[in-house]
């Protein structure tokens, strides 16, 4: 009886090849084990075939479902360029940073995470494997040189809009920005190193794996030596420009609740609570993009062992879960989901009840956009104040005057006030969903 070569996990060995298990297969990304294709055995079964099909089944569907919802964002974001064309301040929408990356996140990213998906739940027991197959590996490539770097490009652009915001002497700390500047150049560089792996199968393509299994060996283990490392260091770095950004917001939280504690405005107040859930969802890339590839490092490096490499394919079906949670995260940052007043829903019924005619059943609240004094609904108490001022200003005594001098200071005062600390604010030149009108907002 000739005996396997392979260890034959998950599987039992039957004239020299690892006939698997049910549910189990030899198919698997970066080191096949099932050579049968070119004429060699099935050295083993580490593939969980249904296991796999259903985590692949559910990237498609949550894939397919953000997708489904972007337009929203880009017509959000499209309004928003509209407006700052109309103030002067960019010329075209590719000068709009939050436009262009919920497009790149529309057309490719998540195009790309589906057609992924459509590759191996089409093939049989995941025939298509990367590293062996050419549609599998090509998409492969093509996720792994887009996704490191749109998102990269995300990070960097919310830690250069928030790193030196909410402290008056953030800026000009020289340990502060050299400690910035050099974690932003390692972060660049950890997003090199793991858009390079893709290069890793296309040179095992180009190789029979029954002829060459040490070339593919040496491959697999580069592809898990180069990720292990740059995942731990690429977590780190997350950790450090999260939590930066988080002190930075705060700050910012804490100098706003202080204007409105001192000026009573109830639209700073409001500008607070939708910076809060902005907060919330920077720090949920900032938090999911380093937990999920701490994981992963610590999977790379479990595989990195001779009795576990067999299972080097594993961790690959484990990465479009950090696409997902990304594209999630980071696209919902830029998109303001409308939100129901009660008042108005209110008013709304009320109205609807006694016969009066009302514009609609709920009011979409913007928060972007400055509230307007609604007109009055008739001419007559326009006309009729316009009667009362000169009567009231012959009435009206020098001492009174003077009394009131004090009250219409104060009553200046809360206008005035949110005018001559805007030049601190930041984030919604860059698209950030911080809310509050445009002269509190920033």
């Amino acid at each position: 009886m000739i005996e396997c070569t392979g260890s034959c996990v998950n599987g039992r060995c039957i004239n020299g090849t690892c006939v698997c298990n049910p549910g189990w297969s030899g198919n698997q990304d970066i080191w096949t084990q099932d050579l049968s294709r070119w004429g060699g055995p099935n050295l083993n079964c580490p593939t969980p075939v249904y296991v796999l099909q259903a985590a692949w089944a559910v990237y498609l569907a949550f894939a397919a479902l953000l997708w489904l919802l972007m337009p929203l964002s880009i017509f959000q974001q499209w309004r928003k360029f509209q407006d700052q064309r109309s103030a002067g301040k960019v010329s075209n929408w590719c000068g709009h940073f939050p436009l262009v990356f919920v497009l790149f996140i529309f057309c490719l990213v998540l195009p790309f995470v589906m057609a992924c998906s459509i590759v191996k739940l089409a093939s049989e027991d995941l025939s298509e494997v990367v590293g062996a197959t050419t549609a599998a590996t090509v998409v492969f490539l093509t996720v792994q040189v887009i996704c490191p770097s749109v998102y990269g490009i995300w990070m960097l652009r919310a830690l250069k809009t928030f790193a030196y915001s909410g402290f008056d002497d953030a800026a000009s700390a020289p340990a502060l920005k050299a400690f910035i500047h050099s974690l932003t150049w390692v972060f660049i560089g950890v997003a090199a190193a793991i858009v390079l792996v893709g290069v890793y199968p296309f040179v095992t393509v180009s190789k029979s794996p029954f002829e060459h299994q040490e070339v593919h060996k040496l491959c697999a283990q580069l592809y898990l030596l180069q990720l292990a490392v740059a995942h731990i260091i690429l977590s780190l770095c997350t950790a450090l420009m999260g939590g930066r950004v988080t002190v930075a917001m705060n700050g910012i939280i804490s100098n706003r609740l202080d204007l409105a504690s001192r000026t009573n405005q109830h639209d700073i107040l409001s500008s607070v609570a939708n910076l809060r859930r902005t907060r919330l969802k920077i720090v949920l890339v900032f938090a999911s993009c380093s937990t999920a590839v701490l994981i992963n490092a610590g999977l790379f490096l479990l595989m990195e062992l001779d009795d576990w490499l067999v299972f080097v394919g594993l961790p690959f079906d484990t990465q479009p879960m950090i696409t997902l949670s990304l594209s999630w995260f980071s696209v919902l940052s830029y998109t303001s989901v409308p939100t129901c007043s009660a008042h108005s829903l209110f008013k709304s019924t009320a109205a609807s009840r006694s016969g009066e005619q009302s514009g609609g059943d709920i009011e979409i609240v913007d928060l972007e956009q400055p509230e307007e004094d609604h007109p009055q609904p008739d001419g007559q108490s326009g006309e009729q104040e316009a009667m009362q001022e000169p009567e009231q200003a012959r009435e009206q005594e020098p001492e009174q005057a003077r009394e009131q001098e004090p009250d219409e200071a104060h009553e200046q005062e809360p206008e005035q006030a949110p005018q001559q600390v805007t030049d601190g604010y930041v984030g919604r030149s860059e698209g950030w969903d911080i809310g509050g009108p445009a002269h509190f907002a920033g």
